[in-house]
């Protein structure tokens, strides 16, 4: 009887624990498919907010691109039938002014006499230094020259980028693209607007163009550092993998208003994906 009573009690026991664990298997059973339920749904809301984002996005581009259209400095897209108003500035009245102007006449007397043409004078050596090729002196001192009312100096200057500047395009050397920008395109941007003449447009419109590989030619939303302006290969630099973040968000600006000037959205939208980009970093 004993035996018969203990092996009762056991299958009675293993009869237990078998409910038990089907109990346990049919729990975790309805919990997974819970589980997945809840995943499935909050598969539904993500794609739901991606596509609400998407059209507030839509739409905010077509607010900027309305604001753009409405903020062109001209009508006219071809730019040789448009000229800005120049922009004349009162010559110097007071010693201190006169002084700045005699330092700068100084200044770029040095220049014209010993570095005409190339990027820095080295003034101690009286001798010259190019870094990228480009004349960027000239370049960069365009809108100085012309604020400080040597129209003279600016018209030389103004030669040289008609004459001279396509052909830099053309050389073979890799140059640094926020450099480039703030100083060239910046500069040439700077001139037209306080001139009015088309050639610095022009001339603007050719370096964003070849400028332009260091954003198409990416692997990702951060556009490359370097570019040959005569091959149009971009890359990173020589020093490293990366771009610096730091240099390609501020870019935005000259590249912006060099869409808005040539009624050409590509150069503010290229430039304008890398801030969307750094934004959400």
């Amino acid at each position: 009887e004993e035996r018969i009573r203990e092996e009762q009690r056991k299958r009675e026991e293993e009869r237990q624990r078998e409910l038990e664990r089907r109990k346990k298997e049919e729990e975790k059973r309805k919990e997974e498919e819970r589980q997945r339920e809840l995943d499935r749904l909050q598969e539904v809301e993500r794609k739901h907010q991606e596509e609400i984002e998407a059209e507030e996005k839509k739409k905010m581009e077509e607010k900027r691109r309305e604001l753009v259209r409405m903020t062109m400095v001209a009508d006219a897209t071809n730019i040789h039938n448009f000229r800005l108003k120049p922009v004349e500035f009162p010559p110097p009245k007071t010693e201190r002014q006169i002084a700045v102007l005699d330092m700068l006449k100084h200044a770029w007397a040095g220049y014209k006499k010993y570095a005409w043409g190339h990027d820095h004078l080295k003034p101690i050596s009286q001798t010259y230094h190019d870094w990228f090729g480009l004349g960027l002196t000239i370049v960069d001192g365009l809108d100085t020259l012309w604020i400080m009312g040597m129209k003279k100096e600016f018209n030389d200057s103004r030669e040289w980028v008609t004459n001279r500047l396509s052909v830099s395009f053309n050389e073979f050397h890799d140059v640094n693209l926020f450099e480039v920008t703030i100083r060239v395109l910046g500069g040439l941007l700077s001139a037209y607007h306080l001139s009015g003449d088309p050639v610095f447009l022009e001339r603007a419109m050719t370096l964003g163009e070849r400028l332009m590989p260091c954003f198409t030619k990416s692997p990702s939303a951060i556009p490359y550092s370097d570019v040959n302006l005569a091959s149009r290969l971009a890359h990173s630099p020589k020093w490293s993998p990366d771009s610096s973040t730091s240099e390609v968000t501020t870019l935005q600006l000259e590249f912006r208003d060099l869409s808005r000037c040539c009624h050409d959205y590509t150069f503010e939208d290229v430039a304008f994906q890398v801030s969307e980009h750094v934004h959400v970093l």
